[in-house]
């Protein structure tokens, strides 16, 4: 009997099928939020010069989730979404300009910290 309480109670290497769905629907939120990143990223660099504001970290992921509509055809999923990546975001600095804040997503984004 202690050989069979042995052998059942080993922990094993393989998620359960719940944990495996949780960690798929995790790893594709977070592919997700890159990607908002980079492309947030981009809408901000079109103006590089021009100075950087909290709004403009909201307006442009709303932008940026807005060219998805077709992918987020519900409200609440697009707006899951859009906070995800708005949450991701550095912080605007005093000063910082529109092209100086797109290099820290894109640092951020490549795990560079500075």
């Amino acid at each position: 009997m202690p050989e069979r309480i042995r052998a059942t109670s080993a922990p094993t290497s393989h998620l359960t099928q719940a944990d495996e769905a949780l960690r798929q629907v995790q790893a594709g939120r977070t592919a997700q939020t890159l990607i908002g990143l980079r492309r947030v990223a981009a809408i901000l660099s079109e103006q590089p010069d021009e100075p950087m504001t909290d709004d403009l970290r909201i307006q442009a992921t709303d932008r940026h989730v807005r060219s998805l509509r077709c992918v987020y055809r519900d409200a609440r999923t697009a707006g899951i979404v859009l906070w995800g990546i708005v949450d991701a975001l550095p912080p605007v600095l005093p000063g910082d300009s529109r092209g100086e804040y797109s290099t820290r997503i894109l640092l951020k984004v490549a795990e560079v910290t500075v």
